[in-house]
This record gives structure tokens, C-alpha cells and sequence, in this order.
């Protein structure tokens, strides 16, 4: 488990109570992430009453309570599309992307969002093949929910640039393992 810079948000109430049809909300901060192999990634909360809850999915997470009307929720495999890979994990926000409005892709859709942080693996399996690494950009979307995309699910909007593409560039994946000298 790692833990994240604390960052206020409203947790689901039902996922704390088991109960599906509770449709309130509290605040909290979310304080640490478990990236178990396989998985979805889980986290870890302080409430508003003084309680940790540990092992909540994205779904139960809120930034913000959106102001659309019937904002569409989408699921946890919906809002990471790819399991957690395997080793000892990081989480870092690139400065340059501190907040960052994006175009996301969550369930064929493209959808408007803001980056916050990113998960990176470093194990022995997949998570060194150049061809299955991924990382977890975590971004709040438009309805307020968080998702866990990799870079491929995320399309940044950055005014510097001249040309700022509509649609997702067509790049191959880097499959070349690079080995130092020596």
C-alpha cells in the first residue's frame, strides 16, 4: 500500500453501509492506494466522522458532485480498464500535468477530465515487457468520478502547442528493450 498525497473528496455513502440504495455522500480524504497484482486498484480513506475505510473501488470515489444532470456513473471495470500489474509501485504527478484538462477514453467514450497523479509498476513480469507496460493516470471526469487510464486512454489539451490533435495519435507501442553498455 502506498500512501497519496491527501486529497479531499465525497465517498458514495452505500459502499460504506452495503446498502444500494443509500444515495448520499461524505467527505473524506483519500490517503493510500493498494495495487495488488491482477486487481483492481483499492483505496484508503479518513472520513468526516474519524474512521479509516480501506479497500474502496474508483466507483465509491468522487472529486466533486457534478453540476450536469443524471451524470452517467460509470463501474470500476469501466473506470480501469487494465489490472494492476505486479512490483513494487510508485506514485508521482508530472508538474507539467498538475491539473491538466484531458480528453479521456472510459467505456468507447470520449470524455472530459483533469489529471491528478499517475501509478507506475516496476516488476519482473509484465510490468517489464515493453509491450504490456502501463501505467494509471489517475483523472477526475467530467461527473465527478475518478478513473485509472493509461497513457493511450488519455489525450491532454495544451494550449502552447500549435497543433493540438483531436484524435488520438496512431503510435506503435514501444516493444524495444533498451540495455546500458558495460
Amino acid at each position: 500500500m502506498l500512501t497519496l498525497n491527501p486529497l479531499k473528496i465525497l465517498i458514495k455513502e452505500k459502499y460504506l453501509k452495503n446498502d444500494s440504495s443509500d444515495q448520499t455522500f461524505i467527505e473524506a480524504y483519500l490517503m493510500a492506494v493498494d495495487a495488488r497484482p491482477n486487481s483492481a486498484l483499492l483505496f484508503t480513506v479518513y472520513t468526516e466522522h474519524g474512521a479509516i475505510f480501506s479497500g474502496l473501488p474508483l466507483e465509491a470515489l468522487l472529486l466533486f458532485i457534478p453540476e450536469v444532470e443524471d451524470p452517467y456513473t460509470y463501474n470500476t471495470q469501466e473506470l480501469q480498464p487494465y489490472s494492476c500489474l505486479e512490483g513494487p509501485v510508485s506514485v508521482f504527478a508530472y508538474d507539467l500535468l498538475k491539473h491538466a484538462e484531458l480528453t479521456a477514453k472510459v467505456a468507447d467514450e470520449k470524455v472530459k477530465a483533469s489529471y491528478l497523479f499517475t501509478i507506475s509498476y516496476s516488476g519482473r513480469g509484465l510490468a517489464s515487457d515493453p509491450e504490456q507496460f502501463k501505467t494509471h493516470n489517475i483523472v477526475a471526469l467530467y461527473n465527478g468520478q475518478l478513473a485509472a487510464l493509461p497513457n493511450n486512454h488519455c489525450l491532454f489539451n495544451d494550449n502552447w502547442f500549435a497543433y493540438t490533435p483531436k484524435e488520438w495519435p496512431k503510435y506503435n507501442r514501444q516493444g524495444i528493450t533498451y540495455k546500458p553498455g558495460g
